[in-house]
């Protein structure tokens, strides 16, 4: 099977869910010796791509660390 990678970036100007707060890129510190950050992001939960798992709607489901990848894709 062939898999074709969909994902959209996480970054600035992508398009977000109706409701849901942009996305913000943050520069927490800059190291001057070497010359390396420290960086954060804040994004809501449907933010670019992402897969609502079972428990965002019930919850007897399995959680993130439970979920099968490999159910995630199939034929096209």
């Amino acid at each position: 099977m062939k898999v074709y990678d969909i994902s959209r970036p996480i970054a600035k100007g992508e398009p977000i869910y109706p409701g849901n707060w942009p996305i913000d890129l943050v520069r927490i510190k800059k190291y001057e010796k070497d010359g390396s950050t420290l960086s954060g992001v804040n994004l809501g939960l449907h933010t670019a791509s992402h897969l609502d798992l079972p428990p965002h709607y019930s919850k007897s489901a399995l959680s993130a660390e439970k979920i099968n990848l490999e159910k995630c894709f199939g034929w096209a």
